[in-house]
Parts: C-alpha cells; structure tokens; sequence
C-alpha cells in the first residue's frame, strides 16, 4: 500500500490517530537541556489539518532509556540525584502535555511500565522509579491532569494474562497506587490478555 492509500483507510476506518515514535522522550528531547517539537508539531498540525483526534502515545516508556540515550548515560554515571530526576521529569511532562494542550485528546502517560520489569535484566526494574522516587508514575498522571484538564490518561500495559509476561496483579498494584493520588486515569490499555 501507498502511504496515501493507508491514510485514505486509516480515515475510512477512524478520526483517531497517534504516532509510534514522535512523542516519545528520545524525540522530543534529544538532551536534558534541549527539545526539539519539529518533527512532532509537523504531525499534531497534518492530523489536525485532516480532521482527526490526536492520541499521544506516550510520556513515560522504558525504552527511551536505552543504551543509546542521555537518560541511560546519567543513570549509569549518577549524573543526578532523585530530586533531580523528579525536577526534570516534572518539566518535560508540564512541557509537553502543556504545549498541546486542547489539541492531544489523550495520552498515554504511563507506558509498559512492568514488561521491561519481567522480560529484560534486573537492573531495568522500575527504571523511572529508580531514577525519580515511587511516586513518580502517580506524579505524571497530576502533571498531566494539571496542565491538560480535559485530555484522557491513560495507563497501558503489555503482555499481560495467564500466559503473559507481566502479572495482572502486578497491573492491579501499579494501578491502585496511582489511583491513591486522586482520580487521575481515565483509562487503562492491555494487551496481550
């Protein structure tokens, strides 16, 4: 299929569309002190130009923190402390919510936080809890909610099920414990049950 063509059947098919790549960490903020929305902005401006709802997909995924990324060099090299893991993700979750605000009709703001857990080494546990302290995934949900009132959020999870990776209880947890900060996810996505 030409790319034409699968947008003309995305549009038969749908009026909601996200993209894999384009608002991830890695993406947008190529360092800790820079950003780069160009290729981003460029999608949120065609998608709206064609009459779509806008799904951000996502803020927090684990495999933003590859190898290959800054976020693995500072993890690795004790770059920063917690505080300032948490001052940064703060900023980028504020940021990025906030400059499409009204235009993202929902987001994924929790990503696949348990399959790195189980698939991968231990070291990959709970990465971001690592990073930026346990109440770093119920943090991204207020972020969200605070600087996009009336975007949907959205926990997604991967692998799950009795012949799954990742433990449903495991899900369940994760999930209540953000739930204890307020009423803060609008949905939760599974795959793999």
């Amino acid at each position: 299929l030409s790319y034409s063509r699968v947008l003309d059947v995305i549009r038969e098919e749908s009026d909601y569309v996200g993209h894999d790549e384009l608002f991830r960490i890695r993406e947008t903020h190529p360092t800790p002190n820079t950003t780069d929305y160009a290729r981003l902005d460029a999608f949120v401006d065609f998608a709206e130009s064609e009459g779509y709802r806008i799904h951000g997909h996502n803020l927090f995924f684990y495999s933003d923190i590859g190898a290959d990324s800054w976020i693995y060099e500072y993890r690795e090299n004790g770059t920063w402390t917690q505080d300032q893991w948490l001052i940064w993700f703060e900023q980028y979750v504020k940021d990025k919510v906030g400059r499409y605000k009204g235009r993202v009709a929902s987001w994924d703001v929790l990503n696949e936080p348990l399959c790195r857990v189980l698939l991968d080494d231990s070291d990959a546990r709970n990465i971001f809890i690592d990073l930026a302290g346990t109440d770093i995934y119920a943090q991204a949900f207020l972020w969200a909610r605070q600087d996009s009132p009336l975007a949907k959020l959205v926990f997604h999870e991967f692998l799950l099920g009795p012949n799954g990776a990742v433990n449903s209880d495991a899900v369940i947890t994760l999930a209540d414990d953000v739930g204890r900060a307020g009423p803060l996810t609008d949905g939760r996505g599974l795959e793999g049950m």
